[in-house]
């Protein structure tokens, strides 16, 4: 029998493949290639695919996606079960968060500054249109 807590990392996670049975075939520790994990339940999950549940005492997100394809079609019923600490998880993605914000905003100055270097390109030389007719016309053309 094998204990999911041994392989669960805090940190950060880790995943593993599993046969029907609960039978594993591939795990970040090698010497749990083989073995069974007797506790289905704490790998149901709802039709979104993922549970939160908490492991050592962390809270954490267990994925499970079932296999597709060829793997199917060859009538095996093989799934990947993710785990992965939920504070790690929402860390990592208030990071992408913070440097999608900074993004947005450089492309936003960006904008802002290529439109004004843009309309002065177009502006100058009818300013200096305007400016020669006017010059012409208050000349040849009196009030």
């Amino acid at each position: 029998m094998t204990s999911i807590k041994i392989w669960f990392s805090p940190l950060w996670g880790s995943s593993m493949l599993l046969s029907e049975g609960q039978y594993v075939l591939s795990a970040p520790d090698a010497s749990l290639a083989g073995t069974t994990i007797y506790d289905p339940k704490l790998f149901e999950v709802g039709e979104d695919g993922y549970k939160l549940t908490r492991l050592k005492g962390n809270p954490a997100i267990i994925f499970n996606y079932h296999l597709t394809g060829g793997v199917q079609n060859n009538g095996l019923d093989w799934r990947i079960v993710s785990i992965v600490s939920q504070k790690e998880l929402f860390k990592q993605l208030n990071r992408t968060k913070q440097y999608a914000y900074v993004l947005q905003t450089l492309l936003i100055g960006a904008g802002f500054a290529v439109s004004w270097y843009v309309s002065r390109r177009i502006i100058n030389p009818v300013n200096r249109l305007v400016r020669t007719i006017h010059k012409y016309t208050s000349c040849c053309f009196p009030a």
